[in-house]
């Protein structure tokens, strides 16, 4: 039965990428080495205000997640987000997370060092587990309404995090904070800062750097009482190409799929 329900996930998430017009079938395809773009430049969106859509799908074929790297995190972030240079850059990006986590989730971390937030050590205080880490899945599809459409599908391309994350080991009721409510266990509370910088396609116009925290737990899905390996996402975002945002989206572990739509 999880086998079903894990099949139910993937079905919604074919739902989710359909919801763009014209996304699989715009105009005449563009193909560079290894990627193919397809664009539409009818435009179809008549918001008054602008409405642009971001979304993207990536996969990999092993659990991306590299939790408490050996070297630390600031070659990484720097590979990622080139203003992030030192490690006291890394320590204020770290110290930012736990300000946030403090703020909307009342959860307090701030007895973490400043050694423990550049190594992205892995600690655990109660239900609670704090970590940083780094993630890189094999990017597939990104469509863009700007209002025109525009879907790329990439082969050789990679989608590369880094970030802090703090994990439910256990049900906890979260409150006095801007968000109240239970972390099931296996809930996630994170920020991280992504980057998909891709030379394949003619139409790529350099790196797209974006910071994703959550707004929510990252909640995990259940069946029976046995968690699924799915996860939904609601999180705000900012793209270095479209500025504010919010994002909602889905991961399936450990076959990673994951899936985002974002709305600027």
């Amino acid at each position: 039965m999880i086998g079903i329900t894990v099949f139910n996930h993937l079905a919604f998430i074919v739902i989710l990428m359909s919801h763009f017009p014209h996304a699989f079938e715009c105009g005449k395809a563009k193909k560079g080495s290894s990627c193919e773009t397809t664009r539409d430049d009818t435009i179809t969106n008549t918001s008054e205000e602008g409405l642009v859509t971001f979304s993207l799908m990536a996969e990999s074929n092993k659990h991306p997640l590299i939790v408490s790297p050996k070297r630390g995190l600031t070659k990484i972030w720097n590979s990622i987000n080139p203003d992030v240079k030192t490690d006291a850059d890394v320590i204020k990006k770290g110290r930012k997370f736990l300000a946030y986590a403090k703020q909307r989730y009342n959860v307090d971390m701030t007895s973490v060092s400043d050694t423990q937030l550049q190594m992205g050590s892995t600690i655990t205080s109660a239900n609670l587990t704090f970590m940083g880490y780094t993630d890189a899945s094999n990017l597939r599809v990104v469509t863009e309404t700007t209002p025109a459409h525009r879907t790329t599908y990439y082969r050789n391309t990679l989608y590369k995090c880094v970030g802090y994350a703090l994990v439910a080991t256990g049900d906890t009721f979260v409150d006095g904070g801007e968000w109240t409510g239970m972390m099931k266990k296996n809930s996630v509370i994170y920020e991280e800062n992504c980057v998909i910088d891709s030379k394949e396609c003619e139409s790529d116009d350099g790196p797209h750097i974006m910071t994703v925290r959550t707004l929510g737990v990252h909640p995990p899905k259940f069946y029976k009482g046995e968690f699924t390996e799915v996860r939904t996402l609601e999180a705000e975002i900012e793209s270095s190409k479209y500025g504010r945002g919010i994002c909602y989206g889905q991961d399936i572990h450990p076959v990673f799929i994951f899936t985002s739509i974002c709305v600027f």
